[in-house]
């Protein structure tokens, strides 16, 4: 592949459509965002952000401040699109983060609110910016920061989790010249306490990653008021309870149920984790996004790589650690492989793990390879099985995403029909517990996942809703499949590593 065409697809495995996919994913989080702007009729607000028309925000911010209020719009979306296509042109570090300058023109105390809308992760100077956000908010004024990060620390955590993806992320980034800490956005807790030191509070509303921060300027005339009754009645030695507290204001403003505003926190049906790209994305990285999804559903050379590398030169560690290892499986060369998804994961693990164990012709020369659906494996697995000896494998290979412990059960004895003596029968998949708790940490880290684990195929006639539970109900079970094998095999036993859960056993020698 031609090295432009291999970064246009880096680019838009990391960048092309994030924004508006994630965005689309929480429809509480934009309610509660609208709900804490606060906007009212006739309120002069500056909005600066990313694919602000497309997404909807634009017409419903301007829908609550009606005509005789003022919306001033900065579109960011070129800006950082340019600095992603920058990325991977020799630029040793292209410009994914810039100084916004664009308060220098407003007047001081001009501005009721001041909103960023997933536009801090491009910010390179938040001192900066918070003086100036303090400088051009009005008394009572409020500051917004609405963000989807594309790195941070919970990005790193997310990682550390599940180390396969350490190994992709980086060859992602390594193809655009960039590291981990290009990405890095301002953590909510620092950026709480930053517009905390300029404004009156600041507070921060967090859901899996993506998170909403707010503060406010000085005290609205009503808080103002409420503030020296409070003061005048502890004065006279009332309860103490009634001194007036600095917060958020509990008349907190929520969104109106009009068309445009339904329209923006409406949750948009998407096919793929591409579907919500932006015209200006699919005008450059569309046929790249296509190709990601027909052509690599899964990218995991990383996974194998680290998993066939950490295998094939470490031994085990103890019976909880056992993995496929040459030493330990004692092979002599006969494998038989059987995966779900010849495009996929499985594939790409299966033929590494086994080129790693016994070199890159022995499943041709020696072996067998079955590829099959999950839907018609009931009616191949006998057939496949027939044109083998009996006892003729060192080892079985079984994708066990095809089906959980009670799927397999009822197969297992035509696949130990297969097995030598004391030869090995591995069940794999990726383990969908890490794959959980890793999403869970970061926006971008779900957005990977989404995108690497299970993306969807366009040309499938199901919706996304149907695939999922699809996905959902063949997912690794290793409780069941330990239960499965335990009394079909000797020396049972559980493994996880690089987001992947392996079953193995050995065959009882007779």
């Amino acid at each position: 592949m031609p090295l432009e065409r291999k970064v246009e697809r880096c680019q838009a495995m990391l960048f092309a459509g994030s924004t508006s996919y994630m965005w689309n994913q929480a429809p509480e989080l934009k309610a509660a965002f609208l709900a804490v702007c606060s906007l009212e009729e006739g309120m002069d607000v500056l909005l600066m952000g990313k694919f602000l028309e497309e997404s909807g925000l634009v017409a419903a911010m301007e829908s609550i401040l009606r005509s005789w209020g003022n919306l001033r719009v900065v579109e960011l979306a070129p800006q950082a699109v340019a600095a992603w296509q920058t990325a991977g042109a020799g630029v040793k570090r292209p410009p994914l983060k810039w100084d916004f300058r664009y308060l220098d023109d407003v007047a001081d105390g001009s501005l009721d609110r001041v909103v960023l809308f997933d536009a801090a992760s491009h910010v390179s100077n938040w001192e900066y910016l918070g003086a100036e956000i303090e400088r051009v908010l009005c008394r009572g004024g409020r500051a917004v920061v609405a963000e989807a990060p594309i790195g941070g620390a919970a990005f790193r955590q997310a990682l550390a989790i599940h180390p396969g993806w350490q190994a992709l992320v980086q060859e992602l980034l390594a193809e655009l010249s960039l590291d981990e800490s290009s990405l890095e956005s301002p953590e909510p807790d620092e950026l709480r306490a930053l517009l905390a030191s300029r404004l009156t509070w600041a507070r921060v509303h967090e859901w899996q990653g993506m998170y909403v921060c707010y503060g406010q300027k000085g005290l609205t005339e009503r808080e103002e008021l409420e503030a020296a009754m409070a003061a005048e009645m502890a004065s006279q030695g009332a309860e103490s309870n009634l001194a007036y507290v600095p917060g958020p204001d509990p008349f907190t403003a929520f969104p109106p149920a009009n068309i445009w505003v339904r329209s923006f926190l409406k949750v948009r049906p998407v096919r793929t984790t591409w579907s919500c790209m932006s015209e200006l994305e699919k005008e450059i990285w569309g046929n790249a996004a296509v190709e990601l999804v027909l052509h690599e559903r899964r990218r995991t050379r990383g996974l194998a790589q680290e998993l066939t590398t950490s295998w094939a030169c470490e031994p085990p560690a103890g019976p909880d650690s056992a993995g496929p290892n040459s030493a330990e499986c004692g092979l002599a060369g006969r494998v038989l492989v059987i995966i779900g998804d010849c495009a996929g994961t499985s594939c790409q693990l299966a033929r590494r793990l086994v080129e790693a164990f016994l070199g890159p012709t022995s499943v041709v020369k020696d072996g067998g390879l079955l590829e099959a659906d999950e839907s018609d494996i009931s009616c191949e697995l006998p057939a496949v099985v027939a044109k083998y000896p009996r006892e003729h494998f060192d080892l079985v290979f079984v994708d066990s995403s095809l089906g959980n412990g009670e799927h397999w059960r009822e197969k297992l004895s035509l696949l130990l029909g297969t097995l030598k003596s004391g030869g090995k029968l591995v069940l794999f998949g990726e383990d969908r517990e890490a794959v959980r708790l890793a999403s869970s940490r970061s926006a971008f880290a779900r957005l990977l996942a989404a995108r690497i684990v299970a993306p969807a195929d366009p040309t499938a006639a199901e919706s996304a809703a149907l695939v999922c539970r699809r996905t959902d109900n063949t997912v690794l079970d290793p409780s069941s499949l330990s239960q499965a094998v335990t009394g079909l095999l000797q020396e049972v036993s559980v493994a996880r590593r690089a987001g992947f859960v392996f079953v193995s056993g050995r065959k009882p020698r007779y």
